[in-house]
């Protein structure tokens, strides 16, 4: 197993996030409120919950701030209800 893939691994289970191996990749089971892995490592970088650092701007600006693209934070917005 890969370092990042460990450090990953390690800063889930610390949010409380279950993985559950099977033979072809690692499903996410949680009640985290349907948030991907990379909601949950934005959150950790950030130190704020995602649904605040998505709402605060355009999705232009957001996306530029959390260095993601664009309409990755129109589609979360939209699975998050905001």
């Amino acid at each position: 197993m890969t370092t990042t893939k460990k450090m990953r691994e390690r800063v889930l289970r610390e949010r409380g996030v279950n993985l559950e191996h099977s033979r072809l990749n690692v499903k996410l089971v949680s009640s985290n409120g349907g948030k991907t892995p990379t909601m949950l490592l934005l959150e950790l970088r950030f130190n704020d919950d995602i649904k605040s650092l998505l709402s605060e701007g355009s999705v232009r600006d957001v996306a530029k701030r959390l260095g993601i693209n664009y309409s990755t934070v129109s589609k979360w917005r939209k699975s998050l209800g905001l």
